[in-house]
């Protein structure tokens, strides 16, 4: 057992993540819902085990299928904070956390390949 406040040689550094400029999430779709109707909020982080509006979320930022509503304006940068910030919870960028993951493993496997055949 280590002593308090010594760190273990074998405990993992903190993860630093880059310091980003956040002004774009005031431009999101769901931040201008969300100050029409407050259950908005809702759609993006649901309750696990209960009804959800999870595709409400994902068309409000990824736009309507019969083009009457655009993507968001900010959709690319909200799915790339969420990516690099491992967002563990809702929708972020049109994509739930499952589908986040595969693009990171995804991302994570194209280095590989990258460095393989450096």
């Amino acid at each position: 057992m280590s002593e308090p406040g010594k760190r273990s040689a074998w405990a993992r550094p903190p993860v630093l993540k880059p310091e980003r400029d956040n002004s774009w999430m005031d431009e999101g779709r769901c931040a201008e819902e969300a100050a029409i109707n407050p259950a908005v909020a809702d759609w993006f982080f649901p309750v696990r085990g209960e009804a959800s509006n999870v595709d409400e979320a994902k068309a409000l930022c990824n736009g309507w299928a019969d083009g009457s509503v655009t993507p968001c304006p900010v959709r690319s940068e909200c799915l790339e904070y969420a990516i690099v910030h491992i967002e563990k919870y809702g929708v972020w960028g049109g994509k739930t956390e499952r589908e986040r993951r595969r693009i990171r493993v995804q991302r994570a496997e194209e280095r590989l390949r990258g460095k393989a055949g450096s």
